[in-house]
């Protein structure tokens, strides 16, 4: 991901409340972009080198009070009614004890009894294992509360930026244009390997809302894993069967009978989607006060649904609806169900 990635990238997370762990090599200004970034947003910022602290310079020192042991707050901790970014670097370079105050206030926005104000984010930063650093293995519990981002500056971003400062000398961006190889830490693996989990999934969804599609593919390989994120991406590129809706069912069963009936029969019978549409109609139904409300003519595509289901599934599912006071009172009427709610009982 470049530079210019990163930073909408970034924006995307603290919309969706997702927390960000920048993998790149030294030296290649993570720190200075989410710093710009902050300044940018007018956010207050604080840099934290976890490489170098110990347990107690995060959660503070103990004291004396009413006869109580209290935590005082770090200097660097925010003020109450402030806004602004943590920066966390050097992630995997801190001891044991620190990661484990990490984790809470990763997971908690919290540090033992210290609350992080609710108008701060937090980003994260590592540099990839390998023989160039000695960093640690981090536990994998706390790597499925990021979204891994690889950052990798390209060469026409990194002279743009010394033309405009003015700080790369002339002769040293004419090097680099006609070898970009120089630039140095070129790389374009991921560092780790990423594994999708119902919570890294639940992520996904909220960062993809609202977000460019040009970087749909690097945040969900960010989030699930690149094998993951291509058979999303693919999904989305074919034509591919989806279940059909349960509500799309109970108000006009008419429009959506045929993929009903496609999906029952024959060698490409696709019986996954139909329990995932029948889930999705106990779920529904079994919410307070749905079943009640539920006209005749949805009640009556209810019943040409499971109509037009295979046996097999037809009678698991009226199993589980005749559960439902009224759905079963409504089945009990039908006497092709009949037969089926009894061997239930």
């Amino acid at each position: 991901m470049n530079t210019v990635h990163l930073r909408k990238v970034l924006k995307q997370c603290f919309r969706a409340t997702v927390t960000p762990l920048i993998w790149g090599h030294h030296g290649i200004g993570k720190s200075q972009i989410v710093q710009s970034l902050a300044n940018e947003l007018e956010l207050g910022f604080v840099d934290l080198r976890l490489g170098q602290m110990e347990v107690g310079d995060l959660i503070g020192l103990p004291s004396k009070e009413e006869g109580k042991t209290v935590w005082l707050k770090p200097s660097w901790f925010p003020s109450e009614k402030t806004s602004g970014i943590l920066f966390l670097d050097e992630l995997n370079r801190a001891r044991l004890d620190v990661l484990q105050a990490i984790f809470q206030l990763v997971l908690e926005h919290r540090l033992h009894t210290h609350v992080l104000p609710e108008g701060w984010k937090i980003v994260c930063a590592a540099n990839p294992s390998g023989s160039e650093y000695f960093v640690n293995d981090l536990d994998p519990a706390l790597l499925d509360r990021f979204l891994h981002i690889h950052f990798r500056p390209e060469t026409s971003e990194w002279l743009g930026w010394g033309k405009d400062t003015g700080k790369i000398r002339e002769e040293i961006s004419n090097l680099i244009a006609r070898y970009p190889h120089l630039l140095g830490h070129q790389s374009g693996e991921t560092p780790l390997e990423i594994l999708p989990s119902p919570r890294s999934w639940e992520m996904l969804s909220r960062i993809l809302q609202g977000l460019e599609e040009d970087l749909w593919f690097e945040c969900s390989m960010g989030l699930v894993g690149r094998e993951a994120a291509v058979a999303f991406l693919e999904s989305l590129k074919r034509d591919i069967e989806n279940p059909v809706k349960a509500e799309e069912i109970l108000a006009d069963y008419g429009k959506v009978k045929e993929r009903v009936k496609k999906y029952s029969r024959g060698k490409k019978a696709r019986l996954d989607l139909l329990r995932i549409t029948g889930d999705e109609l106990l779920r529904i139904l079994a919410k307070e006060g749905r079943a009640t409300s539920l006209k005749d003519f949805g009640k009556s595509n209810l019943a040409s649904f499971l109509d037009d289901l295979p046996v097999d599934l037809a009678f698991a599912l009226v199993k589980e609806l005749a559960k439902i006071p009224e759905i079963n009172e409504f089945l009990l009427k039908l006497e092709k169900f009949t037969e089926k709610i009894s061997k239930v009982a």
